[in-house]
């Protein structure tokens, strides 16, 4: 899944993506070439994070990209 996210001052290129053997998720930050160490036991969860991180303003919003 690819998302677009909206900071103040940048716009990421975001990936979300599965770890190998696992049932766990972790964001890919393709503009920044950095693997977040959180990690979501789904991609609803994962959702849920940045609709948290929006609403404490830390992102301006997303887009999820097909």
């Amino acid at each position: 899944m690819h998302f677009c996210i909206f900071k103040r001052n940048e716009t990421l290129d975001v990936l979300l993506l599965p770890h190998k053997g696992t049932n766990m998720y972790s964001f890919v930050n393709l503009s920044k070439g950095h693997i977040c160490p959180c990690l979501f036991p789904s991609i609803d969860a994962a959702i849920a994070d940045l609709d948290d991180r929006q609403k404490r303003g830390l992102i301006l919003k997303y887009d999820v990209i097909a």
